[in-house]
């Protein structure tokens, strides 16, 4: 989810937003997501990523709205997954975060992912239906 959202910060809010993954440090201007007591976080059954592409008004964007079941499948309802691709998702994140402790090689990596994710269903899965 915080991957995804910082992905989602970036491709569509702003390209050029700095990610900090250090919940500690707090500064006047720090917008936090995905964290207790953060501004974005979790609302009723949906997880950060939905939230925020709920509230920024991407909600009827379809591939976007695919995204938003894949990732909450993983974050939230991983052992039922609503999206057959969920699983593999899944499993290449939790490769990145296993494979490496720094945050900014989680979220270049988990970017390449969500890029390619968002390609597929705006030109494969999308373009049949």
């Amino acid at each position: 989810d915080r991957i995804a959202t910082a992905w989602f910060i970036r491709r569509y809010i702003d390209a050029a937003a700095p990610i900090r993954c250090d919940g500690a440090v707090k500064t006047p201007s720090d917008v936090r997501f995905d964290m207790a007591e953060a501004e974005f976080t979790h609302e009723g059954e949906e997880c950060t990523f939905e939230v925020m592409v709920r509230r920024f008004g991407f909600a009827s964007d379809k591939a976007l709205a695919a995204m938003c079941a894949v990732i909450h499948d993983i974050d939230l309802d991983e052992a039922r997954p609503t999206r057959p691709e969920s699983p593999g998702i899944a499993a290449l994140m939790q490769g990145i975060t296993l494979h490496t402790d720094s945050d900014e090689e989680r979220l270049e990596q988990g970017f390449r992912i969500l890029d390619a994710l968002l390609e597929y269903y705006k030109r494969g899965t999308m373009a049949r239906s």
